[in-house]
């Protein structure tokens, strides 16, 4: 085999593998594009936005009826505007050394159904000085 038809034969191969490899990354993307958007043609990331606030530790407090009584609940409280408060107690702020009134990230989830999910942000608290 001389050179030339060595070239023609690689030359069909490797247009037949990046053919292939185009169309199964061509369908790949057309059912990701099909099974992220709704029934209502909205697409899937816009639905669930996130929106980032900052809140601060209102009170810690230690429950003596709990069985993990060792870790205190902080109860967050972050002004949305418009009076819409949100306010919600966690377990996992006592590992960041939070004391009250220091400011933590919050990220909000919105459902389709605007049920609300809150998510701590950041894994650090910060004291503010006025």
């Amino acid at each position: 085999m001389n050179f030339r038809q060595r070239l023609k034969y690689w030359r069909y191969v490797l247009f037949r593998e990046w053919k292939t490899a185009g169309l199964f990354l061509f369908l790949a993307l057309l059912f990701y594009g099909i099974f992220q958007v709704q029934s209502n043609g909205v697409w899937s990331a816009q639905e669930n936005p996130q929106q980032l606030v900052y809140g601060k530790v209102l009170s810690i407090r230690t429950e003596t009826r709990d069985e993990d009584a060792t870790q205190p609940t902080f109860i967050v409280w972050a002004n949305l505007g418009e009076e819409q408060d949100i306010m919600f107690s966690t377990k996992k702020l006592s590992a960041m050394n939070c004391k009250l009134g220091d400011r933590i990230q919050i990220i909000i989830l919105t459902s389709d159904s605007n049920r609300k999910w809150y998510r701590l942000g950041s894994q650090d608290c910060r004291t503010e000085t006025n």
